[in-house]
Order: structure tokens, then C-alpha cells, then sequence
């Protein structure tokens, strides 16, 4: 293209000598400008302006000179874009790319009237990498082209492997013939770049002994890959040595690991593992065994090849050569030494023979609360107690064996266990507590009595803690002396409990003044004189009803089948009975009738009432309970609810001076203290349980009666459990 543009610019310069007139006229810069666009007009026809390409493509920093043809023929050359940071010579058209690439300078060519322009695309130079590569047969590797148009085509210039290589992706793979070199060639449109590859075989290593014992001797040897070999440890455990460029290894004397040799040529690698056997040594199933009892040696290490005896035989044991199954002798207390050969070297182990796992004492006996330390002796390792059964609610130190039975009666079961879990175990009766009965006693001054003890652990001890009398240790009788005193009587157990009874020593000869128990007939207790009467306007509505009473004895029951008859029973009586102070009124009674109407129950004790009333008086008042003993013969009422039917109720009238008290199951229904200057009086029938006892009531009993006792003392000052059973006292 330059030499065709020479041609055409020296043929314009001929036709311009051949016309000298025009040239005169372009060149004459004094004619006027009318003149000089005549002559203009009349020169030849301009070809029109070009460069020597429309585009191009350059490295960074590279040159190119750039010819403008056609045109007036005066060229001027600039940068209309510059996004390389190049440069132009504006006479010359010399083109410099600057550094910056992947990206287009656009050139610019005038002839002073029109203009002509090129672009130029300015890369990188192009590469390929890696430029040199050392493989294996098979191998692949990843050639990347940089660069140039960045439009790639890779290909094998010269394949002497038998490779492959993908012409988009640049992903090449040795072929299986190695000693030679392929060629790896990318091309951009523009330029080519190459890159070499040297084929290896693999390297590979060998070992004579993959497993040697600890201190032995092996050989590793290592052929393909470059040829020149230094041999090191990747890993060694054993503690052994290599030399580097031999591999002559020796293991070291840490037995029972793995070393790893790693053989290198400077470029490829390969690894071998090699096993060192461990010391030989001995280990038992257990190091502690019952005498009689079995333990399993095993043997490690060395050649493999195991005889197992016993070198120390104190205990009189025995060992299977072959499996070193040992059995212990019968002589407790002593150790036996097994030993273990493989033909080159012995290892031995120690053994103790222990007594059998055994816990005292085996049985025993406890009063609630009471502590007992248990021994274990025997067995293996640590022992460590536990209640295996617990029916007293106790507890075991773990540790220590003591043992604190707990409240309830019953059996516990203690177990002392060995770091084998052999286990044995001992048995724990817990009684009921110790008890002296009863706990309080009144007595007449010189009078005996013997109390009985019961739960605890026999034998039991009486004794007199403070106050004066005789008892038998052995029986518990015990005789009062002549002086009133307060005695406290103990009954101690054989683990150490106690109860005790405290005794009232009185000059009074009595404190209970009748107990009516209805067993069969109007019985009374204690009171010389007095006969109970009942009173019934209808013979033979009562009967003694041997199938339903609180004591099992049977009780007074009253039947009514009209409601215009009324019956009680009358206790009161002017014998043994001195119109006392102080006294206590209690019975059981059992409500198996809702009546509706009247009065079913109360106490008539002197001028008033105390009237116990499941329903109104009949007159449609409120439900009511009357102050006994008023000097009006009317007492102050107390409102209350009907008793629950069918269910025993107890019920007790306590009088201490001018205080008069009711409690019904144990619990305070009501209290009255009499105001100073009152009198409360008596009458003949002090006691009265029933209808109330004058003609003008008609209101029945509907009630079974039982265990009625009158007593000249306060028995009651506060809640407390409902007798069923009374002794005269």
C-alpha cells in the first residue's frame, strides 16, 4: 500500500510539472482569492483521502507509521481518542501504543479540508503459561493464554507423548509415552505463543518389609520420574533414620506406629508407609482377682509368636501356655508374676490375689433413727455402699458404711459392691420405735402397776429416771411410795432408745369414776355404788348391739319406731359422785337417722342442758348447745352444725372450775367461763344422754352409745386423739 501511494503521489507530482500553471496557482499565496479558486477549479480531479487501513491491531508500546494517500496531499496526523496514553507524529503518521491495553486509540489524518480516521486496538503482548512444564504420563495440566486479541486457539505444535489438548479451554493431557517433549502452541489471529512439556514415567517406591519390629532394618528404592533420588521421613512416629540417598531405614524404638518415607526427584514425589511393630508387652483382664477366680492375659508386640507361663507362682495359680487364660491359687494375699515370651524377649506382669467381697455384720437389728456402721473387707478396687432396699426411708454413707435406719418399720437391704460389680449385701430389721405404754400413768400413793414396752430391739432395761419406787428391771413392775410425787419411768432398748412414762403419785385413790362399755349388759367400773339407769317410755326400744360399737365390744343402741317416745340414759347419782369441781364427761356416739325435727342428742348435767342438735328445737328457733350448770337453769346458747351420719363421733364435756369446755373428735366446739360471783350448781342426775328427761319432750334417740367413761380430772386442755379403748386409773 506505501508503494502504490509513492506511485500515485509521483504521479501527481508529474502531472503538476506537466502543468506548471497550476502549480503556480496553488503555489502562489499572493493571488487573490477569486483568482486562486479559478485556478483550483481548473486543476485535476483530487482522488479522495485514505489511510493504509481502516483498523489495526498493536501491542502495548508498539510502533506502526501510518500513510494517508489521495487528497489535497498536505497531511496532518493527531490522536482523536488516546485511551492507551500513546502517541503520533503529526508529520510523519508514526503511531506509538502507549501502556495501557484492551482498549481502542482511534487516529485522525487531514488534508486541511477533508479528514480521514482509523482505529487501532492496543493489547497486551500475548503469552502463554506456564512456559515450561515437567509431567508424568497421563497427567493433565491447565495452559492460560494472556494477552493479544484475547480470541484463542490452542493446539499441539508437536506432540511426541501422545497427548491431547482442548483447542477452546487450553486443558491438555500427556499421553503414555514418555522421554520426549510436546510443544503447546495458542494463537490470537495475530501472533503465537508456546509453551513445552517433558513427559516423565511415574516415580514410584519400593520397600523390602512393610512391617518391621521396633530397632529393624528395611530398604526402600524408588525408579521413574527424573532419575535422582533423596529419600526423607514424612512422617515418623517410631522415632527411626533414613539415609538420604540410599533409603536404608532402621525403625525406632517407639513401637506400634506408622512411618512415612517420601522419595523426591526435585519435581515429582511419591510416598510408602511402613509399619513398626510395637515392644512386645502384657496386659491382664484384671490386676487384682479373687483367689479361685479367673483373669485373661494378652500379649502385643513383637514376632507375634506368644508362650505364656507363670514366673512367681505364690498364690498356687495356673496358665494356659497358648491363650494365657490364668486361674488364681487358693492362697489369698499373695501376688503371682506371668510372663510372656515371643523367642526373642519376655515381658511380665503382676497379679494380686484378694479375699472374696464380704460385708459385716451380715444381719442386724435397729430401732428407728439408730446408726450402724457397717465393714466391707475383700474383693477388688474401691467399694462403695448402697441401699439396695429401703423400707424405713434410711440412708448409707457411700463411703463409710454408716447406716441411719430410717422412721417406718421394715426391712432394709444393704449392698456393698466392688470396682468388679461383684456385689454382697447384709439385711437391716427395723422395728417399730421403742415405746412405753402407756406414757402417763396416775397412781395411788403405795399402788403398782407394770407398763408394757414394745417396738425397739429386745431385751428391754426399766429403770426409775427420777422421782422414788421400786421397779423390776426386767418386767417393769413398778411400786409408788407413800409420798405424792412426779416419777418418770424408762424403758431402755438394747441399741440404746428409750421411752419413758411419767407417773403421777397421788394420796387421791382414783381418778376415773365409772367406764361403761356396753358389752352385753349396763356394766360399770370403779364406782362402788352407781347402776345406770334408762330411761324409755317404751320398753325394749334399746338393745345391746354386739355387731357395731368403737371398741368391738358392742354398744348401747337405741331403735325408736315412733317419734313420740324419748329415752337417755341416766348416770347421775349422789354415791361416789361429791358434786366435784373438776371433771371430765367424754363418749362415742354414732347418729345413723336424719331426723328432721327435735332434739336427738344431749347432755342434761344439774339445772340446764348442754344439748348436742342435729336439728331445731322444734319450736323453729336456731340449732342450739346449752351451758350446763347455770344457776337459772338457762345457759347461753352456741350456735352449731349437725354431726356427720353414720360415722362414730367422739365427744367430751370438760369442766375445770367455772370453765366449762366441749371438743367433739379431739377438737374444741366451744368454751364458757361462768363470770365471777355466779354459782354454778348440781342436781341428783348430774349426767343425763338422750331425750331430754321430763315429760313435756317427746323427741327420740335415734343413736348407738359407746365407751362412756367419768373421770375426776381435766384431761383435756387442748386437740388431741380420741380415745378407743379406756384402763381404770
Amino acid at each position: 500500500m506505501r508503494n502504490w501511494a509513492l506511485i500515485i503521489l509521483s504521479f501527481s507530482m508529474t502531472l503538476a510539472s506537466c502543468r506548471p500553471e497550476i502549480v503556480n496557482e496553488l503555489g502562489d499565496e499572493q493571488l487573490e482569492p477569486a483568482k486562486r479558486v479559478s485556478s483550483a477549479e481548473s486543476a485535476l480531479p483530487l482522488q479522495p483521502l485514505t489511510l493504509s487501513a481502516t483498523t489495526h491491531t498493536l501491542n502495548t508500546g508498539a510502533s506502526l507509521t501510518l500513510e494517508a494517500t489521495g487528497g489535497s496531499g498536505n497531511y496532518t496526523f493527531s490522536l482523536a481518542q488516546n485511551l492507551s496514553g500513546g502517541g503520533i507524529d503529526s508529520q510523519t503518521g508514526v503511531y506509538t501504543a502507549g501502556l495501557e491495553g484492551d482498549v481502542t486509540d482511534t487516529v485522525s489524518v487531514t488534508d486541511g479540508t477533508k479528514s480521514k480516521q482509523l482505529s487501532i486496538l492496543v493489547t497486551h503482548p500475548l503469552t502463554l503459561t506456564p512456559a515450561f512444564s515437567d509431567l508424568i504420563e497421563g497427567e493433565s495440566i491447565l495452559f492460560e493464554a494472556d494477552g493479544g486479541t484475547r480470541h484463542y486457539t490452542y493446539s499441539l505444535a508437536t506432540d511426541s507423548s501422545g497427548g491431547s489438548i482442548n483447542p477452546d479451554t487450553g486443558e491438555y493431557s500427556a499421553g503414555n509415552v514418555a522421554g520426549g517433549e510436546d510443544v503447546i502452541a495458542v494463537s490470537d489471529g495475530v501472533s503465537i505463543q508456546s509453551a513445552n512439556v517433558r513427559i516423565y514415567a511415574p516415580l514410584q517406591i519400593g520397600l523390602s518389609s512393610e512391617s518391621v519390629p521396633p530397632g529393624a532394618s528395611a530398604e526402600f528404592s524408588a525408579i521413574g520420574g527424573k532419575g535422582t533420588y533423596t529419600y526423607s521421613f514424612q512422617m515418623n512416629n517410631s522415632g527411626g533414620t533414613i539415609n538420604a540417598g540410599s533409603g536404608e531405614y532402621t525403625a525406632g524404638l517407639n513401637g506400634n506406629n506408622t512411618d512415612t518415607i517420601v522419595v523426591s526427584d526435585g519435581t515429582f514425589s511419591a510416598t510408602k508407609n511402613i509399619f513398626v511393630y510395637p515392644q512386645l508387652t502384657l496386659t491382664a483382664s484384671r490386676e487384682v482377682v479373687v483367689s479361685g477366680q479367673s483373669a485373661m492375659f494378652s500379649a502385643a508386640g513383637g514376632t507375634l509368636n506368644y508362650t505364656y507361663s507363670i514366673q512367681d507362682n505364690l498364690s498356687g495359680g495356673s496358665i494356659n501356655a497358648s491363650t494365657g487364660a490364668y486361674t488364681a491359687g487358693t492362697t489369698p494375699g499373695a501376688s503371682d508374676t506371668i510372663q510372656v515370651s515371643d523367642g526373642l524377649s519376655v515381658a511380665t506382669k503382676t497379679i494380686s490375689v484378694v479375699n472374696t467381697l464380704s460385708i459385716s455384720p451380715p444381719t442386724w437389728t435397729l430401732a428407728p433413727g439408730n446408726s450402724k456402721t457397717f465393714t466391707a473387707a475383700g474383693g477388688i478396687g474401691s467399694l462403695s455402699f448402697a441401699l439396695q432396699t429401703n423400707q424405713s426411708g434410711g440412708s448409707i454413707n457411700a463411703s463409710t458404711g454408716i447406716y441411719t435406719a430410717g422412721e417406718n418399720a421394715g426391712t432394709d437391704v444393704i449392698a456393698v459392691t466392688d470396682a468388679d460389680s461383684t456385689q454382697v449385701t447384709a439385711t437391716v430389721t427395723i422395728t417399730a420405735p421403742l415405746q412405753i405404754s402407756p406414757t402417763s400413768k396416775n397412781l395411788s400413793a403405795g399402788a403398782s402397776f407394770t407398763p408394757a414396752a414394745t417396738g425397739g430391739v429386745i431385751p428391754y432395761t426399766f429403770s426409775i429416771l427420777s422421782g422414788s419406787g421400786t421397779i423390776d428391771s426386767a418386767t417393769g413392775l413398778f411400786t409408788a411410795s407413800s409420798t405424792p410425787e412426779t416419777v418418770t419411768l424408762r424403758v431402755s432398748d438394747s441399741r440404746g432408745n428409750v421411752s419413758d412414762c411419767l407417773v403421777t403419785v397421788s394420796v387421791s385413790p382414783i381418778k376415773t369414776y365409772a367406764i361403761f362399755d356396753f358389752s352385753g349388759n349396763l356394766s360399770r367400773q370403779g364406782w362402788s355404788t352407781y347402776t345406770p339407769a334408762i330411761y324409755n317410755e317404751v320398753a325394749q326400744q334399746y338393745q345391746f348391739n354386739a355387731s357395731q360399737s368403737k371398741d368391738g365390744n358392742g354398744s348401747l343402741d337405741f331403735r325408736h319406731i315412733s317419734n313420740t317416745t324419748r329415752s337417755n340414759i341416766n348416770l347421775g347419782t349422789t354415791g361416789d359422785w361429791a358434786d366435784p369441781s373438776v371433771w371430765t364427761f367424754e363418749f362415742w356416739m354414732y347418729d345413723y337417722s336424719p331426723y328432721t325435727y327435735g332434739y336427738t342428742q344431749k347432755f342434761h348435767c344439774g339445772n340446764a342442758w348442754s344439748q348436742y342438735t342435729p336439728a331445731n328445737n322444734g319450736a323453729g328457733g336456731a340449732q342450739s348447745r346449752d351451758i350446763p350448770y347455770t344457776t337459772s337453769g338457762q345457759g347461753a346458747n352456741y350456735y352449731y352444725t349437725r354431726p356427720d351420719l353414720n360415722q362414730w363421733v367422739h365427744v367430751a364435756l370438760v369442766r375445770n372450775g367455772r370453765t366449762f369446755t366441749l371438743y367433739r373428735n379431739g377438737a374444741q366446739e366451744w368454751t364458757y367461763t361462768y363470770p365471777a360471783g355466779s354459782n354454778p350448781q348440781s342436781a341428783s342426775d348430774i349426767f343425763q344422754i338422750g331425750s331430754r328427761g321430763y315429760s313435756g319432750d317427746s323427741v327420740p334417740t335415734v343413736m348407738m352409745y359407746d365407751l362412756i367413761r367419768i373421770s375426776s380430772v381435766v384431761r383435756y386442755t387442748g386437740s388431741f386423739t380420741p380415745p378407743t379403748s379406756y384402763i381404770l386409773d
